[in-house]
């Protein structure tokens, strides 16, 4: 018999970052599905069983709190399987409501590590320690979906490619086309930012027709300013 898949469902008005947490979580093997409001949401619900929800603060229709209190009511069993995000760091995760019902806030943009261990916590509670503390990851990531083009030795290797996610030193990459072998060179360019930088291969991988591959980069990414120039 085959295992199933853990099913989450992503909550947020703002496309691109249901996108990025598809491709973090498809990544890990889990089913993904999304909805752009609470009201979309609770249809999802009442049409699937889910094993996780990840819901923003602010959303038209029905916000967040409004949908955890109807998941509370109508899917309870979601009740310890359900994690917020929000864009409004100064007053979502603060408010009183929220710190009422109890539920991780996480803020946007957010760190993959961050998210990462949210998913963990929900689902896998063998990956924290006893003391409640994740296990260390690797250097700390951000979730960034972006178009850009990768070159490997010259212009005859130039793909069109996807950022998945970023850090300091080192980008991860989605593309159509053969895994590199560790430490070729690569060229990366990010459209609309125009951001290049130059870096070599660490591990690269086929999944389902495409490739993910990790980029060291020879000069720090400004990270910070990244995400604010989105």
């Amino acid at each position: 018999m085959a295992i199933r898949s853990k099913k989450i469902l992503v909550v947020d008005d703002d496309e691109l970052i249901r996108e990025c947490c598809i491709e973090l979580l498809a990544n890990r093997g889990y089913t993904v599905d999304t909805a752009a409001n609470g009201m979309a949401a609770i249809e999802r619900l009442g049409a699937s069983a889910y094993d996780l929800v990840i819901s923003d603060v602010n959303m038209p229709l029905l916000d967040g709190i409004g949908l955890f209190l109807s998941v509370l009511r109508e899917f309870p069993y979601l009740k310890d399987r359900f994690f917020f995000m929000t864009g409004d760091v100064a007053e979502g995760t603060e408010g009183p409501v929220l710190k009422g019902l109890g539920k991780r806030v996480i803020a946007k943009p957010f760190k993959v590590k961050e998210f990462l261990d949210a998913v963990d916590a929900c689902l896998e509670p063998s990956a924290f320690s006893d003391s409640g503390g994740p296990l260390k990851r690797r250097r700390e990531r951000f979730a960034f979906v972006a178009d850009c083009t990768v070159e490997f030795g010259g212009p005859e290797g130039r793909f069109s490619a996807r950022v998945l996610d970023i850090s300091e030193n080192g980008l991860k990459l989605k593309y159509l086309g053969d895994p590199k072998g560790a430490d070729a060179a690569a060229g990366v360019y990010i459209k609309g930012l125009d951001l290049k930088r130059t870096g070599r291969v660490k591990w690269s991988r086929s999944a389902e027709g495409t490739v993910i591959a990790g980029i060291e980069l020879t000069e720090p990414l400004p990270v910070s300013s990244v995400l604010n120039g989105r």
